[in-house]
């Protein structure tokens, strides 16, 4: 399952400007010309591989986990390149029915 259908399917919309509480995940865009075709030969769409996730804290200041170290809080622009060099944002918007499901599901990101 891809991670935008995750987070979708758990509350969870794509944002241009992020807000504290936001998601925000780390990637390498993946020229899809520098992929192989798919399976059936038709030819891959852009790719998003998230390596890396943190929760907006305030302004451009995220918590998150490098590696195996402590929770920091850090700048975005100061996230090791390693982990991707484009960000997204993703707001919660689950109903309330939905909500604690979400949350259950998101711990495994931080």
């Amino acid at each position: 399952m891809r991670t935008e259908e995750f987070l979708s399917g758990h509350g969870y919309t794509l944002v241009n400007e992020p807000e504290a509480g936001d998601v925000v995940g780390f990637t390498e865009e993946i020229d899809p010309s520098r992929l192989p075709p798919t399976s059936t030969g038709e030819p891959r769409k852009m790719a998003h591989f998230y390596n890396h996730f943190g929760v907006i804290i305030d302004d451009e200041i995220v918590e998150s986990r490098w590696g195996k170290g402590p929770v920091v809080k850090h700048r975005i622009d100061l996230t090791p390149r390693i982990y991707g060099n484009t960000v997204y944002f993703f707001r919660k918007t689950a109903t309330a029915d939905s909500e604690s499901e979400a949350d259950n599901s998101l711990r495994s990101f931080h």
